[in-house]
């Protein structure tokens, strides 16, 4: 089965704040399939913090709904900005009005298409 590799990472934010938007999106990410593999990093190993950097892994039929789930988490959070590393690049996504999901939406899977 194929799957897709996502690493989310919030960089304008405070060490609190990217582990509170790591955690906030993670919940949301969970609720969409219990398949989705998912992780909170330490963008520095060395550090005392609880990990701040989103990693899921999705089978295909998942990355449609992941994809929307974070487009909405973001425009919930419009302040909050989220770099999505796949292993082709990275996507910026950042002050997404609703107007904006299905572009965001159809960025990603574009990503995802490239692999």
């Amino acid at each position: 089965m194929q799957e897709a590799v996502f690493h989310l990472a919030f960089p304008d934010e405070t060490a609190a704040g990217k582990s509170q938007f790591a955690s906030s999106l993670g919940d949301h990410l969970r609720g969409i399939d219990p398949m989705v593999k998912l992780e909170i990093l330490r963008e520095n190993p060395e550090s005392q913090d609880a990990g701040t950097i989103l990693s899921i892994v999705l089978s295909a039929p998942s990355v449609v709904l992941a994809v929307r789930t974070i487009a909405a988490w973001v425009t919930r959070n419009n302040q909050a900005k989220v770099d999505i590393t796949t292993r082709t690049g990275t996507i910026v996504v950042r002050g997404l009005e609703s107007s904006d999901v299905p572009k965001a939406i159809e960025a990603l899977q574009g990503v995802l298409r490239s692999r």
